[in-house]
């Protein structure tokens, strides 16, 4: 079983960042990285609390289940386009 924390939820409101990564299937396929695929993405917080800042006040923000930013780059701009709370 995986257990879940969030060190200091209450100074940050009970919130966790997940940072997923294809290492344990990349392992068990027997396989390793060789290729370069993408540029690395650097997201600041300002960045990420201003854009939630604005989903917050955009129209119809009372009635949505949930606030998030779906991090990306260029080469994921038109292929990811779901924002979950579940990590496949």
């Amino acid at each position: 079983p995986v257990t879940h924390s969030c060190a200091s939820a209450e100074a940050f409101g009970g919130a966790a960042l997940y940072w997923v990564h294809d290492g344990p299937l990349l392992e068990y396929l027997g396989v390793a990285p060789i290729k370069k695929r993408f540029e690395p993405t650097l997201f600041t917080r300002a960045n990420l609390l201003a854009r939630v800042e604005e989903i917050s006040h955009a129209d119809g923000a009372q009635h949505r289940n949930r606030l998030g930013v779906l991090l990306g780059n260029a080469t994921t701009e038109e292929s990811t386009l779901t924002l979950t709370h579940v990590l496949w």
